[in-house]
């Protein structure tokens, strides 16, 4: 069982989870005015990108939180698994609502930033000294 202590370093990842579910749940209509205004903001604020990132950054930071309680045993895996959770729940949430759908080309790209982010912490936490000292790892 986890201690609350230990639970300190997963505080960045479930608000990010909470911004990311809220997010979700906004309507879009403002999201395309703005894309409207600029190729670049097209490319940035699209669905894809989006997806990648954002899930990119919480499977980021649930490692991260892993890492640093030291629950090494398989912590790719956990964080990956809470990751894909949070992108299924979002999914299900726009089910329920008119003004978004459910679409596994989301989870598709939300699988695609999860394994990114996962092989980026895995070659900066093994390549760089800077890195694992900074973080304590």
């Amino acid at each position: 069982m986890l201690k609350i202590k230990s639970l300190k370093p997963f505080i960045p990842a479930y608000c990010f989870a909470a911004l990311i579910l809220i997010g979700s749940a906004i309507p879009t209509y403002r999201l395309h005015r703005l894309q409207r205004q600029s190729p670049i903001l097209e490319v940035l604020l699209s669905d894809f990108v989006m997806h990648f990132v954002a899930f990119s950054l919480l499977a980021f930071l649930l490692s991260i939180g892993y890492v640093k309680v030291r629950q090494l045993r398989l912590w790719w895996v956990k964080a990956a698994a809470v990751a894909l959770f949070v992108g299924v729940l979002v999914e299900v949430i726009q089910i329920f609502l008119p003004y978004r759908d459910f679409s596994t080309k989301d989870l598709g790209v939300d699988v695609l930033g999860i394994a990114a982010a996962l092989v980026l912490f895995v070659t900066l936490n093994s390549k760089y000294s800077y890195f694992r000292d900074r973080w304590g790892f």
